[in-house]
């Protein structure tokens, strides 16, 4: 876990613990009252994994498969310039 995570699972064990309030643990982690609730739920039934993020260790949506990755051209490779020749300015 991060250290991120870390610090929310002792402040969230702390406000489960009664020792600190949704107040106070909101303003501590930079959150809501209601984003505290929600976690601290999340806490009490799965302990301190509930926290880590739920994609972790999948793959992007925007990831391109490995087969097209090669292929692909990007635009500034296209040949997509638009300067004239320098001869070619008439006023």
């Amino acid at each position: 876990m991060s250290g991120r995570e870390l610090n929310r699972v002792e402040v969230l064990a702390q406000v489960d613990h009664g020792r600190l309030s949704a107040d106070t643990a909101a303003n501590m982690l930079d959150l809501t009252r209601r984003q505290i609730f929600r976690l601290s739920k999340r806490y009490r039934q799965d302990g301190a994994a509930a926290i880590r993020h739920k994609s972790r260790g999948c793959a992007p949506n925007n990831q391109f498969h490995a087969a097209k990755r090669g292929s692909r051209t990007h635009q500034r490779d296209a040949g997509l310039t638009t300067s004239k020749a320098e001869g070619s300015h008439e006023l």
